[in-house]
C-alpha cells in the first residue's frame, strides 16, 4: 500500500488481526524483519517479555502469505483505509504507534472484539 510518497506493508495475524506495519522498501526481508517488528508492537501492548519473546521466536518459523479468506481481507482493506488517513497528514508518523492504534479498532470476526484484546487474551 502506499501513504503519501511512503511504501508500506501491512501484516495482520489470522487469529487476533494484530497489525504489524513494515516499510515498503524492505519488502525483499519481510520474513527477516517482521518478528522484530512484532516485538516492538507486543511491548506497545504491554505483554509480559516472556511471552513476547515465546512469540516471536514462533513468529520465525511463520508462513507471510496472500491470502483469499475474505475475512482477512476485509480486515486488511479497513485496516489500509485507515491507515491512509491516519499517516496521510503525518508522513513520517511511528509505525508502531500507527500499528497500536489499529489494534483499538473493533473488527466485527472477532466477535466483535479488539485485536490488541484478543492478543492478550491469546498470550495470557
Amino acid at each position: 500500500m502506499a501513504v503519501g510518497h511512503q511504501r508500506l506493508v501491512l501484516v495482520i495475524s489470522e487469529h487476533s488481526r494484530l497489525p504489524v506495519i513494515l516499510p515498503g522498501r524492505d519488502v525483499k526481508h519481510l520474513a527477516d524483519n517482521f518478528p522484530a517488528a512484532r516485538a516492538r508492537i507486543l511491548a506497545g501492548l504491554g505483554i509480559a517479555a516472556s511471552a513476547a519473546e515465546r512469540e516471536v521466536e514462533t513468529t520465525r518459523e511463520a508462513v507471510i502469505a496472500q491470502t483469499n479468506n475474505r475475512s482477512l481481507l476485509g480486515t486488511l482493506n479497513d485496516f489500509s483505509f485507515m491507515l491512509t488517513w491516519q499517516l496521510r497528514d503525518e508522513p513520517a508518523a511511528d509505525l508502531v504507534q500507527a500499528a497500536l492504534d489499529l489494534s483499538g479498532t473493533p473488527v466485527r470476526p472477532l466477535g466483535p472484539g479488539f485485536p490488541d484484546r484478543a492478543t492478550r487474551d491469546l498470550l495470557a
